[in-house]
């Protein structure tokens, strides 16, 4: 067998992979009731119509440019502010169940530091690199996602410090942990004849896929599929980095991290 992460051969430890799952799964699904329950607080506080706020969340950029810019941004912010609590509750419960595995990650860096700080340091860069170039190549072809929109305005708007922290720290910490190292455990329990063909395929859908949900319905199959394609490709990228990193969740944290952080001054640049 190949590598380094524990095998759960038991049948209660392969449980505990899935209720990890299905806990985040659940509390993704809350995570709209939030930003539900922040449209209402923020609508209230501003004396603005919280039916009109929540309506805006369904509507597309087109559609937008038509509502109120009051409305409009007190949605922006309601997001970023739900967001915000959704993963700071990820962020807190995802890393106290798989602290074990942080531990023994950290393990690892120690016993090989100058491994991990020459391959880290390769990796941040190589990643961000193409992921720029990807972005760059598929902005010449298709608009940017729902997803994307909204982090940039929400970035651009009063909301932006909540975003901040929820894109730059929180985001990268929980999805690692879940869409690469609890994924890859999964698969090294039921499939380990497959489960590198497996794990890449999985995990860059299970990165991608949560991104472009709120894209459902606002554009057409095309537009949907090459919006996908950017954060297939992302999924690809960092299920390599951490395969090649002997299965280390914290290269792929820090990967997704700098990027983000780059991601966010390029906002900030841009205007």
């Amino acid at each position: 067998m190949e590598e380094n992460k524990p095998v759960y051969e038991h049948k209660s430890m392969k449980r505990y992979v899935i209720s990890i799952l299905l806990l985040f799964l659940f509390l993704l699904v809350l995570g709209s009731i939030f930003i539900y329950l922040s449209c209402f607080i923020i609508g209230s506080i501003k004396n603005l119509n919280t039916s009109l706020i929540m309506e805006s969340l369904s509507k597309n950029k087109d559609e937008l440019n038509a509502i109120d810019k009051n409305i409009v941004d007190a949605m922006y912010f309601s997001q970023g502010l739900g967001n915000f609590f959704t993963y700071l509750i990820l962020f807190i419960t995802i890393s106290l169940l798989l602290k074990k595995d942080l531990k023994e990650d950290l393990f690892k860096l120690k016993e090989s530091p100058k491994f991990y700080s020459l391959y880290t340091i390769i990796a941040i860069i190589s990643f961000v690199v193409i992921t720029l170039l990807i972005n760059f190549l598929f902005s010449k072809i298709v608009s940017d996602s729902d997803n994307q929109n909204v982090i940039v305005n929400i970035l651009k708007g009063n909301g932006c410090a909540f975003m901040i922290i929820s894109t730059c720290i929180f985001a990268p910490v929980v999805e690692e942990l879940i869409y690469r190292d609890s994924i890859y455990k999964l698969i090294d329990n039921y499939a380990p004849k497959l489960k590198l063909v497996l794990f890449y395929i999985i995990s860059s859908l299970a990165f991608a896929l949560p991104h472009m949900i709120s894209s459902i319905g606002k554009v057409d199959f095309l537009t949907y599929i090459l919006q996908l394609i950017p954060y297939l490709l992302c999924g690809l990228m960092l299920a390599l980095i951490y395969h090649k990193s002997k299965f280390n969740i914290y290269v792929t944290i820090l990967c997704h991290m700098a990027n983000n952080i780059i991601a966010c001054i390029q906002v900030f640049i841009g205007g």
